[in-house]
């Protein structure tokens, strides 16, 4: 209710209908009312993760303090009924198929295009399971499948209830998760709990859901899904090991957009490049328009001296540059933004006024890749 007649405590799960194209026009908008209200006269405020409070701080204006983080659980994982799991199968036409299922409703930020267009990469067998509420998104997703011609091997099953749900994690060889936004991610949690395999997108929720036991790829390139020995950090920067011993460079893929070698600067388009190692024996890229936080190294976090920062802004133009810093003092996640121009750089606005020292510097690029 937009008032509320006493004391309350008020859960925002996230605002991802204000960040990404999720509802209908009037559905977003009375929810950001509905939202926006709660947030300001609630007396205490409940988020499920740190990142979505961090989001919902940032988009509502709504300060850190006021909330609480309390994560979800899951349900648990039941006994499976073979019968259930073999009419499953049948009704599904799964048999000697790899299922790769995706457990949310068909909606636009739910991204499940990304599965549909990466069946091309995957080995004819692999089938993608598309589990949840048909909603008017589900029309595009056929249509691309039909366009891609590769309808034969998506399944739109529509809502399970939790019997066949359980049914249906039995059968599948992964989970996968696409989303483009989130507010926690239940459902890696219930696949991690049934020992499915998890591959999700790359982002701060997902990582703080599923910590080191999922894959993350980059949720707006089909191709990041066939690489398995690159990392992302973040959205801003990958490492690509060198695997073998006596080796001094690597072919590395890289996302869509462009990417600045950290220790060479030579920038990158995305795609598949042979890229040498520098000093430091590995290959380490960071995305073009981000600004890094950097710290002298110390034997352990707390001897680190926080007071005094380096933000390293990489820009292959005369273009802004922004990322983020979180101090343990108070573990808020503040934005960063650098302005760049030439070889001037200007941190804008005082984000850590009072808090950290701030050194602003600018990685120097060439074109030495293509």
């Amino acid at each position: 209710p937009l008032v509320v007649g006493t004391r309350s405590v008020v859960t925002l799960h996230d605002v991802t209908f204000l960040t990404e194209r999720t509802f209908g026009t009037v559905t977003n908008w009375g929810m950001s009312l509905l939202v926006k209200a709660a947030a300001r006269n609630a007396d205490a405020l409940i988020a499920v993760t740190a990142a979505a409070r961090d989001e919902i701080c940032e988009t509502l204006g709504v300060a850190p303090e006021r909330f609480t983080v309390i994560h979800h659980g899951h349900s648990p994982a039941r006994p499976v009924d073979p019968e259930a799991v073999s009419e499953l199968r049948d009704r599904y036409e799964l048999a000697g198929a790899r299922v790769a299922l995706c457990v949310a409703a068909k909606r636009p930020h739910k991204n499940q295009a990304l599965l549909i267009r990466a069946l091309e990469l995957f080995d004819p067998d692999v089938v993608v399971v598309l589990a949840g509420h048909a909603e008017p998104y589900e029309r595009e997703l056929r249509s691309l499948a039909a366009e891609l011609g590769v309808e034969e091997r998506v399944r739109f099953v529509g809502y399970l209830p939790a019997d066949e749900l359980d049914a249906m994690w039995s059968l599948a060889s992964c989970a996968t998760f696409p989303t483009l936004a989130e507010g926690f991610g239940i459902p890696v949690l219930e696949a991690l709990a049934r020992g499915v395999p998890v591959a999700a997108s790359d982002l701060p929720v997902l990582r703080e859901v599923g910590g080191r036991l999922v894959h993350y790829f980059d949720p707006r390139d089909p191709g990041s899904w066939t690489v398995e020995d690159e990392y992302l950090f973040g959205s801003q920067i990958l490492v690509a090991p060198l695997m073998e011993a006596g080796t001094h460079g690597r072919d590395v893929y890289l996302p869509p957009g462009q990417w600045i070698d950290y220790q060479t600067g030579a920038v990158y388009a995305g795609g598949w490049h042979a890229i040498a190692a520098g000093e430091i024996p590995v290959v380490m890229l960071v995305r073009n328009g981000a600004a890094i936080p950097q710290i002298q190294l110390a034997q352990s976090t707390s001897q680190m001296d926080w007071a005094k920062l380096e933000l390293l802004a990489f820009s292959a133009a005369n273009d802004s540059a922004e990322g983020w810093v979180c101090l343990p003092a108070d573990n808020v996640l503040r934005k960063v933004e650098v302005a760049v121009k030439d070889a001037s750089v200007a941190l804008v606005g005082g984000p850590l006024a009072g808090k950290a020292e701030l050194h602003v510097s600018r990685r120097e690029v060439h074109a030495g890749g293509r």
